[in-house]
């Protein structure tokens, strides 16, 4: 789909001060774009309109999307290009640019403030926001006021210098992808090359990671690999280190071919485990890998996303999947139509300077999945995994992270480890399924609609009860009451999945 003004997009700047004036960048142009492309960008941005925003409209927008999604959705604005949207992007940037905290040699300098009123003080916003008005000036700036871009020019010198006290590390993949590009974007603009010499060095360190591999330590997340690849988009198209260039074409096509394993696309969903996960089935809850796969289709009838407006934050990301071509290889792009056959994988993966395990087992009407060795006692880790087609539904189950579960393949077998034991923590086995009876959730087999599981445990009976979870909405939890002391090399529950009609 890229045209020829994308893969020849470099254009000649101008200094002034050391610092370039506004880019004109050629990205993918909104007239390129299919139907669905501008569906999906455009599915949560503020309805279109001649009539530009006041100071009290500008403020209200903030505080319903906060700054990040101010920023991308600004980004989108800037992209549709209808109406007044470009004045009202322009104003909204204004604003967000007063929203930065400016305390050098402290430690929230450089970071913006996550909302207009309520600050959460997360570091992480330097590079969300930051590297969202970086690709706002580069794609949008010969729209763009040039006051404007002088003060975009000088808030992104702070955020780089707050970045560059933080340094990140290489492992934090979604950040530390968009800090060595901020970096080096601002180390290259504003002539600083002691930033454009540390992005180039975190760079190189999250290539070398990656390649240990061939994955990211934040393993199989369906939301953070999306942001992953946002930032892989920004090295490859917006980077001024040639190097940067290079290595996030080189991982980017890799980690797509990773991405692709893990993939069901009968079932719309990754195969678990998952280092990080808010949520069990993506066609319920915006994941944003998932808007990056939807992309490249033409429609949703195949897309791995729900028809929903909640979590606009997520969906704020799609002007810049768009715009930095984010979406699946042609040559790849059938593995996310139909699946491609039953299959099994064992991945190594790198954390906290650690190793740990994951495997998967794909069939045409289950998967399966499992994680050792990441012992984090953390509602984000989904050590253990299964989901079942059923009809045009899904069933799924989930071993829940927050004890430090740990959990194993062997054979069709699912065995959970609990690898530090606490009695405080019962081990939580979460499913959701409709029309469950409880009476069939028995000591030694749960029989489910679609899947029947035979149990082995030697834990004391479990509660079982219905119950609404944060992330994971409405679920069945069978929580195992856990002693203060077990044997961690061996398995305190074992699940023997049995696919039924």
């Amino acid at each position: 789909m890229a045209t020829l003004k994308h893969i020849l997009r470099s254009v000649f700047t101008l200094f002034i001060g050391g610092i370039t004036m506004a880019g004109n960048v050629s990205g993918i142009e909104w007239s390129d774009l299919t139907p669905y492309q501008k569906h999906l960008v455009t599915f949560v941005l503020p309805a279109s309109s001649t009539e530009t925003w006041n100071a009290d409209e500008v403020q209200t927008f903030l505080q319903n999307y906060g700054t990040r999604s101010g920023i991308y959705h600004s980004v989108g604005m800037l992209y549709r290009n209808e109406g007044a949207d470009r004045e009202n992007a322009q104003h909204v940037m204004r604003d967000l640019l007063k929203l930065q905290h400016d305390v050098p040699g402290e430690k929230l300098h450089g970071m913006w403030r996550t909302g207009v009123g309520k600050d959460r003080e997360d570091q992480n916003w330097r590079e969300f926001v930051g590297t969202g008005f970086i690709v706002a000036r580069e794609y949008f700036g010969d729209a763009l006021a040039p006051d404007l871009v002088r003060d975009i020019d000088a808030a992104l010198v702070r955020a780089a210098e707050g970045a560059a006290q933080r340094d990140v590390s290489a492992g934090y993949t979604n950040i530390a992808l968009m800090s060595a590009f901020l970096l080096d974007y601002v180390g290259h603009t504003a002539s600083k090359p002691a930033f454009q010499e540390l992005g180039k060095k975190k760079a190189k360190a999250i290539h070398d990671l990656f390649f240990q591999y061939k994955t990211f330590t934040e393993f199989n997340s369906p939301t953070y690999y999306g942001v992953n690849l946002m930032g892989l988009g920004m090295w490859r198209e917006l980077a001024k280190s040639a190097e940067l260039r290079e290595w996030g074409q080189e991982i980017e096509s890799t980690f797509w071919h990773h991405i692709a394993q893990f993939y069901h696309a009968d079932m719309k969903n990754m195969s678990g485990p998952y280092a990080r996960g808010y949520g069990m089935d993506m066609t319920e809850y915006v994941a944003l890998v998932g808007i990056c796969i939807a992309m490249g289709f033409d429609g949703p009838e195949d897309a791995p996303l729900p028809n929903t407006r909640e979590r606009a934050f997520e969906w704020a990301y799609a002007p810049l999947f768009a715009v930095l071509n984010v979406q699946p290889p042609q040559d790849l792009l059938a593995e996310f139509k139909t699946f491609s056959g039953s299959r099994e994988m064992l991945h190594h993966i790198t954390y906290r300077k650690q190793l740990f395990q994951a495997q998967a087992v794909l069939e045409s009407d289950w998967m399966m999945g499992a994680a050792t060795g990441m012992r984090r006692r953390w509602d984000q880790h989904c050590p253990g995994t299964v989901h079942w087609k059923l009809g045009d539904e899904m069933g799924w189950l989930l071993v829940h992270g927050e004890n430090a579960a740990e959990a194993k393949i062997e054979g069709r077998n699912l065995q959970i480890f609990a690898t530090e034991s606490d009695a405080e923590h019962p081990l939580r086995i979460l499913i959701h399924v409709p029309n469950a009876d409880l009476k069939q959730i028995t000591e030694n087999t749960w029989t489910l609609p679609g899947m029947t599981f035979n149990v082995q445990t030697v834990l004391p009976a479990p509660e079982v009860i219905r119950k609404t979870e944060k992330r994971f909405g409405d679920v069945i939890e069978i929580a195992f009451p856990m002693p203060d002391t077990v044997d961690e090399h061996m398995p305190v529950l074992v699940l023997s999945p049995v696919k039924t009609e």
